[in-house]
């Protein structure tokens, strides 16, 4: 088995820039479709470990599943969401995700289905935890570090402005053939406090990589519109409509 990337790897320090990337429209580019994204462009201030052990999960049967939803502080879709960063616009939470049982399957996606109007996903297909769809999920048993969980399990969280929202939803899916179980959901990683990256000509920099960047793409490969997630703080201020061509510095022939 090859060995995992660890989301310590992922992680950023005081002085490192980011940017975080909204997969967004498709265009046509030399006869090729080509993703653009929505990036807004950030420097780390200062950091502290960002660690919970989510412990409000049911219990579930066999061959059983939870739907979607936030965890809450008093239980999955109960009391205010525990990810929520409610007054700080430049606040960032920044981890992946363990589960501690085995058989367990975790399947995550960002709330874009709910009425908050300008987002959703483009994919028809988004796995259903309550049928155990085999795909889109992490399973407990693939994670060898239950507190260096791998870096696809990459997550983010910002102030979006609605608190009352939650920005991530949870689903479950126990695919042990006889046992009931009961799991813990573990988030590991690091907290940000951020200022804007504002200059243009440094953003040029940043995105063509003369300037040492990690990128952050929400929601992975997904095209999506999130528009309903970015607060208006940012809009306009630190943001750059991003190429794959810019980033990479690979031309669409």
């Amino acid at each position: 088995m090859a060995e995992q990337k660890k989301i310590s790897d992922r992680l950023l320090d005081e002085g490192d820039n980011f940017i975080l990337l909204f997969p967004t429209e498709t265009a046509e580019v030399s006869g090729h479709k080509v993703t653009t994204g929505r990036g807004f462009f950030f420097k780390v201030l200062s950091w502290d470990r960002f660690i919970l052990e989510y412990d409000h999960l049911s219990a579930l049967d066999a061959g059983s599943g939870a739907d979607y939803d936030y965890l809450g502080e008093t239980g999955v879709g109960s009391g205010n969401d525990v990810l929520r960063i409610k007054d700080d616009v430049w606040w960032f939470y920044h981890f992946g995700f363990s589960m501690s049982a085995d058989p367990i399957r975790v399947y995550r996606r960002m709330a874009g289905r709910l009425a908050l109007g300008g987002f959703e996903y483009h994919e028809a297909d988004e796995p259903d935890p309550t049928a155990g769809d085999d795909y889109g999920y992490v399973l407990g048993a693939e994670i060898d570090d239950t507190y260096d969980p791998p870096a696809y399990t990459e997550t983010v969280c910002w102030y979006t402005g609605k608190t009352d929202k939650p920005l991530w939803e949870w689903g479950f899916y126990n695919e042990h053939p006889t046992k009931q179980l009961t799991g813990k959901l573990i988030l590991v990683g690091r907290q940000y406090k951020v200022i804007p990256i504002t200059k243009p000509d440094i953003q040029r920099d940043i995105i063509a990589g003369r300037i040492p960047r990690t990128i952050i793409s929400v929601g992975g490969l997904r095209v999506t519109r999130a528009d309903a997630f970015i607060p208006d703080d940012w809009k306009n201020f630190n943001e750059h409509t991003v190429t794959f061509t810019e980033l990479t510095g690979v031309e669409v022939i």
